[in-house]
């Protein structure tokens, strides 16, 4: 018997406040694949919800509550890539690994957020218990927005 698989393609353009993102995404069974550009805002955090595949934009103001799971900031303190919850661990930074090859998401030693790097992988767990794994394709010269390779394994299994 043969296997069957319906890829199902969405493309996503979004305009907000003169500010424009592009989204891609791809359903495979239990799998939700994506090329996602986030930008950097000032008065806006642009965070990335991996249960919808979309950008949500969350209020930076003092006790604004964040929204969706992975976010990004350059700030002060350098560049950094993380999960929105900060009382759980969310991301674990893999290096520069070959992203096709990873299969298996680590299921211990997460932590709020790490340095961002281009190139680099990385392993998230949502606070529903799905893993994601992201790369980093490329970074602009401002240092002000990111495209992101992820894939997004909704069944709650750490597998690829």
């Amino acid at each position: 018997m043969r296997n069957i698989f319906i890829l199902f393609i969405i493309f996503i353009f979004v305009s907000v406040n003169g500010y424009s993102f592009t989204n891609t995404l791809i359903t495979n069974g239990t799998l939700l694949i994506g090329i996602t550009e986030l930008e950097d805002f000032d008065e806006n955090w642009a965070t990335l919800d991996f249960d919808s595949g979309k950008i949500l934009f969350s209020s930076r103001k003092k006790g604004a509550k964040l929204l969706g799971d992975l976010y990004w900031d350059n700030c002060d303190k350098g560049i950094f890539i993380g999960g929105v919850n900060h009382l759980k661990g969310n991301i674990i930074d893999m290096g520069a690994i070959d992203f096709n090859k990873l299969k298996n998401a680590p299921t211990t030693g997460y932590i709020r957020s790490v340095p961002l790097k281009v190139g680099n992988v990385y392993c998230f767990i949502t606070e529903q218990n799905n893993y994601a794994k992201i790369k980093v394709i490329s970074m602009n010269k401002s240092k002000t927005k990111i495209i992101l390779k992820w894939t997004f394994q909704r069944n709650g299994t750490n597998q690829f």
